[in-house]
């Protein structure tokens, strides 16, 4: 009969709202990304001329490579024989994308930056529902993962760690990796939580995926654990498992010896 040697069940955070530290990083990523981008831009496209040559020809040229020039439209005409734009025209569009531009960076930063913080926010809020849960953020949220790999190799001071609605049914950490190999293992575990669990969130908890997901994790466990434990399997006697219950998701994790 297997023996029970540590048992911990963790509960998988849902998080609405990412931390403000992290909204503001996405912001001051993007603006410093759009700066670069534009000035950039400023400096490869300084007139009308270099708009149409460097970005208006070659997008119109890449659209018609897009159908095949003896294509019909609805018009009656062929591709090939559809007159382009003349030269006043394409001059007409420089000026509105150059204008545009200044614009944006220029005359009305406050209207760019806005934009900017929107995207952040909506970026942000994303990361927060998918990756957090499972790699924390500071000392503002704890992630699954990395509380589950400081337990499987034997950190103590995980329990000081542990949320409210987490539970140690049973002893404590314990170090099930081969010698040496602690550092990658924890390393990888924490991916893989990652990789599994915010497929499960996105798919709501999808048993397929959540079939899917333990089979990798305790592939990945048992690749390092020593010996004398009983291989990790799902639901097995040592495994490490994402499940539900009361729409809530809990990544479950017990070692046993034979």
């Amino acid at each position: 009969m297997p023996t029970l040697i540590s048992h911990l069940k963790l509960l998988v955070p849902v998080i609405d709202e990412p931390p403000p530290e992290l909204v503001e990083r996405f912001i001051q990523r993007y603006l410093r990304s759009a700066t670069k981008t534009y000035r950039r831009l400023k400096e490869a496209m300084p007139d009308t001329k270099a708009v149409i040559e460097k970005m208006i020809k070659p997008s119109r040229k890449a659209t018609q490579s897009l159908f095949r020039p003896d294509y019909v439209t609805r018009r009656g005409l062929k591709i090939k024989d559809i007159p382009g734009p003349d030269q006043a025209d394409l001059e007409a569009w420089a000026r509105r994308w150059l204008r545009k531009a200044q614009y944006s960076l220029e005359e009305a930063p406050e209207v760019f930056i806005q934009k900017i913080k929107l995207r952040a926010e909506d970026d942000a809020r994303h990361l927060a529902r998918s990756r957090l849960p499972f790699l924390g953020f500071g000392d503002k949220i704890r992630g699954v993962g990395p509380l589950g790999a400081r337990w499987l190799t034997g950190d103590q001071s995980v329990s000081g760690h542990l949320g409210p609605a987490d539970t140690i049914i049973q002893n404590g950490p314990v170090d099930i990796t081969r010698p040496g190999q602690a550092t990658r293992f924890r390393t990888r575990f924490i991916n893989q939580i990652l990789a599994a669990g915010s497929q499960i969130i996105k798919a709501h908890y999808r048993p397929s995926l959540l079939e899917k997901g333990n089979d990798k994790v305790n592939q990945l466990v048992t690749q390092y654990a020593a010996a004398r434990f009983i291989p990790f399997t799902p639901g097995g006697a040592s495994h490490v498992d994402f499940m539900t219950e009361a729409r809530q998701l809990f990544l479950d994790i017990q070692v046993a010896i034979p």
